[in-house]
């Protein structure tokens, strides 16, 4: 065999060998801005992982030769659609730390809302990290706080049920969500009539105790509408108000009772 053709075979028969311990880690997204930063591990025989970087086909002269690295982006224009593929080593894996930073945003909204038996449920997209959803309750004509629950801040379509406190008669419910930044969305209104048995309270002259024929989320109010005594119960200790005009707020309606 001529020199040439020994020296052909050996290089071919090098890059099928290095071609078979090799893997890729290809990465699709969207120029925003930023880098990213990655893992570059060794492979186990002094060598670090990553042997090859390609951004949108071009190779890159210089592999950074750290187990840590900021892959520089800015040759890029806002908005750009990036691929990204990292030639590594069969033995060992290079991890991208922020894949959050090339993943498109997405513009959140609420997909819907709806009741199941004792719950809300409800399904949204485009949520944020550490943003907050509030279940609102429309009780004594004004919306009000019923529960709060943390986003799970995920791409994609993420689904929540929440239990909620009901009253008699018609229900009226919305979700707001809230971001970090400060920005509110509020969902569409659900309606829905209950068919709890309607409350009342007795006496209508306290001497101490005030009674509700089951339990009830109450405000006690004085004549100015400040509230004086509020919780979930179904008998309210009265016996410290002064002789006088009280209102009570309960069930979704108010009404006046006299302290003795």
């Amino acid at each position: 065999m001529s020199l040439s053709k020994l020296l052909l075979t050996i290089t071919l028969t090098l890059s099928l060998i290095s071609q078979i311990h090799s893997a890729e880690l290809i990465v699709h997204g969207i120029y925003r801005g930023a880098n990213l930063y990655i893992q570059n591990p060794h492979d186990g025989e002094g060598n670090y992982c990553i042997s090859e970087i390609y951004l949108n086909g071009t190779s890159l002269n210089n592999v950074p030769t750290s187990t840590a690295f900021n892959l520089d982006l800015s040759q890029f224009e806002e908005g750009e659609a990036l691929e990204i593929r990292i030639v590594h080593g069969d033995f060992c894996a290079p991890k991208i730390i922020n894949p959050n930073a090339i993943l498109p945003r997405e513009e959140f909204k609420f997909l819907s809302i709806q009741k199941h038996g004792e719950e809300v449920s409800w399904i949204a997209q485009g949520e944020k990290k550490y943003g907050k959803y509030f279940i609102m309750k429309y009780e004594h004509n004004n919306w009000q706080v019923e529960r709060a629950v943390s986003c799970k801040g995920e791409q994609g379509m993420q689904e929540y049920s929440v239990s909620v406190r009901q009253h008699s008669g018609v229900n009226r419910y919305k979700i707001k969500y809230l971001e970090v930044t400060g920005k509110i969305i509020h969902s569409p209104e659900i309606e829905f009539e209950s068919g709890i048995e309607k409350a009342s309270f007795y006496p209508k002259r306290v001497s101490s105790i005030l009674n509700f024929t089951r339990e009830v989320k109450y405000e006690i109010m004085d004549i100015y509408g400040k509230v004086l005594k509020s919780g979930i119960a179904s008998r309210v200790d009265c016996g410290d108000l002064e002789s006088g005009t009280y209102y009570v707020s309960y069930d979704n309606m108010t009404n006046r009772f006299l302290k003795k």
